[in-house]
């Protein structure tokens, strides 16, 4: 998954609303616990790290994944 990864406005405010590093959402996206496909085409990735779990919600488009929300 070497696709740019792009933040929606609703995103950012979400990941400094609950304190996330960017890097960390990346991180999460590129290697999930598991991760499941919604039938809208919409991914939803799940990651517990330092006993915290990270959800994010994606949409992978053609050239891009567009990071939708945090949680």
């Amino acid at each position: 998954m070497d696709k740019p990864i792009k933040f929606s406005l609703h995103a950012e405010q979400r990941r400094k609303q609950r304190g996330f590093a960017e890097r960390l959402i990346i991180e999460v996206v590129k290697r999930p616990d598991y991760f499941k496909r919604l039938a809208d085409g919409r991914k939803i990735a799940v990651r517990t790290m330092s006993s915290r779990t990270i959800t994010v919600v994606y949409l992978e488009e053609e050239s891009i994944i567009r990071i939708i929300t945090v949680f």
